[in-house]
């Protein structure tokens, strides 16, 4: 080969290596981003963890912790520099084991040099200046003549994200499972606060207050709004006279039934006063139907109706499940977060209102979840028609109550209603039982309710 093709050969080789160059920056730009992006920093050091080199979100995340963190040319110093210790009555915690919380951070990493271990997942707990709890995750890979470290910077605000996304999606799961279930009722049911504000009013409830032609109506949300304001046809004589009647169930503290044609149809009123603990009235609950209601019918004894406005407190402990994994999830920093704790209250909240509401109505009441068929919410009203208490009825299914014929024709009813989504009606126990499959989000419930025509 002559010099002159040599001389091209040189050039060609030295755009190509060029070329490969350009490449490597561009790779290692994009990786860097890629690991500022994700929020992780990674350290190359020697055994003695002296650093090499570091690149990621290095400054991002210790500069939150130590301004002159650059001071630091040893990991283990920089680790112990940047860390602002916290002790256990921050974390409200009794277990501090070695991998969940340490300060010792030299010894442990300078054990991991002399051991066989190859990896070792490390967390460090702190607190800003701010008082705001966070987590140091650190991953250390140790390589023939080196350690690798990746640490990523966890504050507080991000668990409490996750939280209140959990706790939302759960509560609007519930929401829905409340209105499928209260519109799945044949009667209307309207619940008002003391202010008398509409807390909560079904759609049968809606048909019998509300004019046919006034369709928007019938379909808005109606939550919230003053109860009287929905008679927009009625004139001031017969608004006093439905207000006369509510006043007479509030000082009485007994229910109080009337009929009053109401958009062409006569709909006869049950008004029930809701006592709380104090036995005071704060709400009521208005049952309306556009039959006569007897006054021996067994679907509609309301005698006992201020005793199953009490909230379901211990048993919402059996009932619950799903929530409790949310309480204990995280717990340790409720302490320092205000946002989680009014997100835990909104959702105890919630879950109680759901749970008080159906303990209101004197008809039984059984919530299944599917495809478990394990029952997940009896109210007091059933529990007296099966004569079995909470305890034996909660997280089981029917053949681990009743006898073998009952549980059988249970559990084929059970398995109609997944199979065809149709609403069934069958005897039990003397009484009739609707049986209604109930889907909200991506759960299914099974909502039995019994002697209600």
């Amino acid at each position: 080969m002559s010099s002159e093709d040599l001389a091209s050969e040189n050039e060609n080789l030295k755009f190509e290596l060029n070329k490969l160059n350009n490449l490597y920056d561009k790779v290692q730009e994009q990786f860097v981003y890629l690991l500022n992006f994700g929020e992780l920093a990674v350290f190359e050091c020697d055994k003695e963890y002296k650093i090499i080199s570091s690149y990621g979100a290095v400054d991002p995340i210790f500069r939150n912790l130590n301004k002159a963190y650059g001071k630091n040319k040893n990991l283990i110093d920089m680790l112990n520099n940047c860390i602002n210790f916290i002790d256990e009555n921050d974390l409200e915690s009794e277990d501090f084991s070695e991998h969940f919380y340490t300060t010792d951070v030299k010894n442990i990493l300078m054990t991991f040099i002399s051991d066989s271990k190859k990896n070792l997942d490390l967390d460090l707990f702190g607190k800003l200046a701010s008082d705001e709890l966070y987590v140091l995750n650190i991953k250390l890979l140790k390589l023939e003549f080196s350690v690798n470290a990746y640490i990523r910077f966890n504050p507080s605000s991000f668990f409490l994200q996750k939280y209140e996304q959990k706790i939302k999606s759960d509560i609007e799961s519930k929401d829905l499972l409340l209105v499928n279930i209260f519109n799945s009722i044949s009667l209307g049911l309207t619940l008002l606060d003391a202010r008398n504000r509409i807390i909560l009013m079904n759609q049968k409830a809606k048909d019998h207050h509300i004019s046919d032609e006034a369709k928007m109506l019938k379909t808005a949300q109606l939550e919230g709004r003053i109860y009287r304001d929905i008679f927009t046809n009625e004139t001031n004589e017969e608004l006093t006279e439905r207000q006369r009647h509510q006043d007479r169930a509030y000082s009485s503290h007994n229910k109080v039934k009337f009929s009053q044609k109401t958009n062409g149809k006569l709909v006869h009123f049950e008004i029930n006063p809701l006592l709380n603990e104090n036995k005071l009235p704060n709400g009521l609950l208005i049952i309306t139907s556009l039959e006569a209601v007897g006054e021996n019918n067994s679907d509609l004894k309301l005698t006992k109706i201020t005793q199953l406005a009490k909230h379901l407190k211990g048993e919402l402990d059996n009932t619950s499940e799903r929530v409790k994994e949310l309480e204990l999830n995280q717990n340790w920093l409720m302490k320092k977060n205000d946002q989680a704790q009014t997100n835990n209250k909104l959702l105890h909240e919630s879950l109680k209102q759901i749970y008080s509401y159906l303990e209101l109505f004197p008809f039984p009441i059984a919530i299944l979840e599917i495809p478990s068929a394990k029952y997940q919410f009896v109210n007091n009203a059933f529990t007296k028609f099966v004569n079995f208490d909470r305890k034996s009825i909660l997280s089981k299914m029917d053949d681990q109550i009743f006898n073998e014929e009952l549980a059988k024709n249970l559990m084929e009813r059970t398995a109609e209603s997944i199979n065809t989504g149709n609403m069934l009606i069958f005897p039990m126990l003397g009484g009739t039982c609707k049986q209604y499959l109930i889907k909200s989000n991506n759960e299914s419930h099974l909502l039995r309710i019994f002697n209600i025509d």
